[in-house]
C-alpha cells in the first residue's frame, strides 16, 4: 500500500487541475 500511496502522491501534482484524471489513475492503481 505504501508503494501505491507514493505513486498516487507523485501523480497528484501532475493532475492537480484535473480531478477526473486523478480518479482514473487511482482506479488503475487499485
Amino acid at each position: 500500500m505504501e508503494l501505491e500511496l507514493g505513486g498516487s502522491a507523485l501523480a497528484v501534482p501532475q493532475v492537480t487541475s484535473t480531478p477526473a484524471k486523478a480518479g482514473a489513475q487511482l482506479e488503475r492503481s487499485q
